[in-house]
């Protein structure tokens, strides 16, 4: 991983201070930390490690499925604490940066539209969307994150178009959903065309028994009994088994090749079809699904 690669969790809150996930969070560093004024003019007031959308609040409220996915991504490796993220790092240096946009609150939930444009605009160009429902308004957020993630979308320069992160462009990676169904229709917005739908595999590569599935999925990833971080009230540690278990497991993978990778000619399809192309083939293991388990499971 590195720490110039910013992930969006759009979820519920990350736990920012758990002690295997705090090294890898996000710091707003034009922002001051509770004194409830916007410091950096972007509208939101005390976004130090995001933005609390479904509260209206720069407060991360802890949650358990925001902390679980967050950790799967990026909990610092080689700290000899808890579990190692897919882009965590070494020993604290290193990690991808998560970026918590908390659609679901402690008390509210939405935002949704507002945390992908906030994200683009804030830095980050890996967008992980472990959630599903909502209307057709997301798609434009969703196509203005995959556009402009990676460029000074300041009023001044947002027609310049003038790259200042790692990648030109962002990717938008969504879980496929649990309704063990094909219909698009019970997995939007993961079957909206534009975004990387993950549906969910076991330990034997054996869709998971609850993963949508259907040509419209475009990988797949383990989401069976996954270890990862939860809020330290609620222990620190936990296993959770979904479609948003395997989707980081993607969006952590694409961290590792936007890190790898990272400069001015690097655009989404190139991470889009390393993730897709170097995919293995489960097919074997999963007879009648032929074609619905998108490019196989993630390497």
């Amino acid at each position: 991983g590195n720490s110039n690669v910013i992930v969006a969790v759009i979820d519920g809150g990350i736990d920012v201070s758990h002690a295997d996930l705090a090294a890898n969070i996000w710091k707003n560093k034009k922002e001051v930390a509770g004194n409830n004024i916007d410091d950096d003019n972007n509208g939101y007031i005390d976004d130090i490690n995001g933005y609390g959308f479904g509260d209206n609040t720069g407060t991360i409220y802890p949650d358990e499925h925001g902390t679980h996915v967050g950790g799967t991504i990026a909990a610092v490796t080689n700290n000899g604490v808890g579990v190692a993220g897919i882009a965590g790092g070494n020993n604290g240096s290193g990690g991808v940066r998560l970026m918590s946009c908390a659609g679901f609150g402690q008390f509210g939930i939405g935002g949704f539209e507002d945390a992908m444009v906030y994200a683009a605009d804030n830095g980050a160009v890996i967008s992980q969307n472990s959630w599903g429902g909502g209307s057709s308004t997301i798609e434009a957020a969703i196509d203005y994150f995959i556009a402009r993630a990676g460029y000074d979308n300041s009023d001044l320069n947002f027609s310049k178009k003038i790259q200042i992160g790692p990648m030109g462009g962002g990717i938008v990676i969504f879980a496929a959903g649990n309704s063990n169904i094909d219909s698009p229709d019970y997995g939007y917005p993961a079957s909206y065309s534009p975004v990387m739908a993950v549906a969910a595999t076991d330990h034997n590569d054996v869709r998971a028994y609850f993963s949508n599935y259907g040509d419209w999925v475009d990988i797949a990833a383990p989401g069976v009994d996954v270890l990862s971080t939860i809020p330290q009230s609620m222990g620190g540690y936990g296993y959770l088994s979904g479609t948003s278990m395997a989707c980081p497991h993607v969006s952590g993978v694409a961290g590792l090749i936007v890190s790898q990778l990272k400069g001015t000619s690097l655009v989404p399809s190139h991470v889009w079809n390393l993730l897709q192309s170097k995919s293995d083939n489960i097919y074997d293991s999963n007879p009648g699904y032929a074609g619905l388990l998108g490019s196989g499971r993630l390497n």
